[in-house]
């Protein structure tokens, strides 16, 4: 990992969110990280987290991951770093992988599909996607774009946050606040 010029090299590790999450679900994983000497930085995309963007006004990837793309453009020349996305993320990883192809010595995909550049990160995100049966149960979805288009937006119902989301944790992380999360819809054209 290429360090800021004449220092010794660090490992950087950037963090990518899945749906229904945010910057804050890397907390634990980051601390550890720092405490044993590497950089970590987790992001929260457009729409999620303590993002102020209504998740149902972004309908386009590079919205969604310009806080990503903005991290990765500020990095020293040198400077490379381990890219991993959760779930939804792996699609950020892989537009990110296409854009800032000399900024990222590793792309990890942790629980998320490898996709290619251009397609949607998860069959649920196609450009004719609507609630499947039974899914409404566990998601609460949004229509950005009205009823009649593809959701823009889903988060878990609290409900099943713990069972889904969760399940292995301590009891006291169960009560965590999961903020709303759109998905992007990527477009294909």
């Amino acid at each position: 990992m290429g360090g800021d010029g004449g220092a010794e090299p660090v490992i950087h590790f950037v963090f990518v969110h899945g749906a229904s999450h945010g910057a804050w679900c890397w907390y634990k994983l980051t601390t550890l990280l720092e405490t044993a000497g590497f950089k970590a930085t987790s992001v929260d995309l457009t729409g999620a987290g303590i993002s102020l963007t209504d998740s149902n006004t972004v309908f386009d990837s590079d919205q969604y991951n310009r806080p990503l793309y903005s991290l990765l453009s500020a990095l020293p020349p040198s400077h490379k770093v381990i890219l991993v996305g959760h779930s939804i993320g792996g699609g950020s990883v892989t537009d990110a992988l296409c854009k800032f192809t000399n900024k990222i010595s590793m792309a990890i995909y942790l629980a998320a599909s490898m996709v290619r550049p251009g397609s949607t990160p998860s069959p649920h995100l196609s450009s004719n996607m609507h609630a499947d049966a039974g899914e409404e149960e566990i998601w609460e979805f949004t229509y950005g774009e009205g009823k009649d288009k593809s959701p823009t937006g889903v988060i878990m119902k609290q409900q099943f946050i713990r069972q889904y989301y969760y399940n292995q944790s301590p009891l006291e992380l169960k009560t965590k606040d999961c903020t709303n999360v759109g998905f992007v819809q990527h477009r294909v054209e």
